[in-house]
């Protein structure tokens, strides 16, 4: 598969099979890489494949049983039940995924496309469609920060926090309905319940003054 243009939308599937010495190979490393240009994608992709699976699942699986063993002991509706704490956990780990690695506190609302059953959110063209929940809503930001907070993790909740008093706040007060990660509106409603999130979060953190 070929590099593909960020100048136009796309999906792609990759469908084959590996075949070492005219037969299907057993194992294959699959080094997928994303940047700015082709050529750095090129490089992105050779250093993992350079540094090996093994190193970087370990370091992968490291990061994340950090993450997990900062947070709170689960709560007692799970705990002594494996299947229903491994549910918690993974829950938990999925919405600490929906982080954007750029915009540090930027969660997108989905990475999927809710309804899709039924009806897909991801209709229509332009700034209206195609793109399911994957943008920043301050509702969604707020229940995934207030969940990770109830969690133990204070300093992502603190950093969503901070994303929406800097992308998606306004001058006049006025608050987002959603946005691009780089704070740009998309839908442009004003929904006051996304009005009052932030305000909540904001005392829920204690990231208040004597003069709020």
């Amino acid at each position: 598969m070929g590099p593909l243009s960020s100048s136009a939308g796309f999906t792609a599937i990759l469908i084959g099979a590996a075949i070492v010495g005219g037969l299907p190979a057993a194992l294959t490393a699959l080094a997928l890489a994303f940047d700015t240009t082709e050529s750095a994608a090129i490089s992105d992709a050779a250093a993992s494949l350079a540094t090996g699976f093994s190193s970087l699942e370990s370091s992968f699986e490291s990061g994340w049983h950090s993450w997990l063993g900062g947070l709170n002991a689960p709560p007692a509706s799970v705990s002594g039940t494996p299947a229903l704490e491994t549910q918690y956990y993974v829950s938990l780990m999925e919405l600490k995924a929906d982080e954007d690695k750029t915009y540090t506190g930027a969660f997108i609302a989905a990475p999927n496309l809710p309804w899709g059953a039924s009806v897909s959110a991801d209709t229509g063209t332009g700034d209206s469609g195609q793109h399911g929940y994957h943008m920043a809503w301050t509702r969604d930001e707020y229940e995934m920060a207030s969940s990770l907070l109830a969690a133990g993790d204070t300093t992502d909740a603190l950093a969503a926090l901070n994303y929406i008093f800097q992308y998606e706040v306004e001058s006049s007060g006025a608050v987002k309905q959603n946005t691009w990660l780089n704070g740009n509106t998309v839908f442009g409603s004003l929904q006051m319940d996304e009005v009052a999130d932030p305000i909540i979060l904001a005392w829920q953190l204690g990231a208040t003054s004597s003069t709020d």
